[in-house]
């Protein structure tokens, strides 16, 4: 079962307050510019590359944090929504029993997608992780983690008894 009250999908005050640290964030923008001389011969020839583009994404750290995370909100959103409706038309006795039948079969899939996104036992073998969340979605590199199947939540469709 869906929390009772829509909760909080704000990012919590202790991870803003980490991203808003400058020391942690000049230690990393240092070192990132030690990489990047390693290959400046090649970043002048990329035509995206400017000698601010690595303080330019340090000093938007914040802003792409709170992007990455507007996928994963909208999809507890959406999931939350789906069960308020379809909790909406079991409740309601005009309804016939197979739209009542129906609605139960697609509250469970809210919960299931709900309980997916926000699940924090054995992350490592969950199908959703956040560090490959968000190296999907361009906040993290990707290529230092293991290498998963591609999943998405596709419900089952049970067999009709004859």
């Amino acid at each position: 079962m869906l929390p009772a009250t829509r909760p909080s999908l704000a990012t919590l005050a202790s991870v803003r307050d980490t991203l808003h640290r400058a020391q942690p964030r000049l230690a990393a923008q240092v070192r990132a510019d030690r990489i990047m001389a390693t290959f400046a011969e090649d970043l002048k020839e990329a035509d995206w590359y400017t000698p601010q583009w690595a303080e330019e994404v340090f000093k938007q750290i914040e802003l792409n944090f709170e992007s990455a995370c507007e996928r994963w909100r909208n999809l507890c959103k959406a999931a939350l929504a789906q069960q308020k409706t379809q909790n909406a038309i079991i409740m309601d006795m005009a309804r016939s029993a197979d739209e009542r039948r129906q609605a139960e079969r697609l509250r469970r899939e809210a919960e299931s997608q709900y309980k997916l996104l926000t699940e924090t036992q054995n992350v490592l073998q969950s199908d959703f992780y956040s560090y490959r969340y968000f190296a999907s979605e361009g906040f993290l590199p990707g290529y230092n983690f293991p290498r998963l199947p591609l999943s998405a939540y596709i419900p089952g469709r049970r067999a009709q008894q004859r």
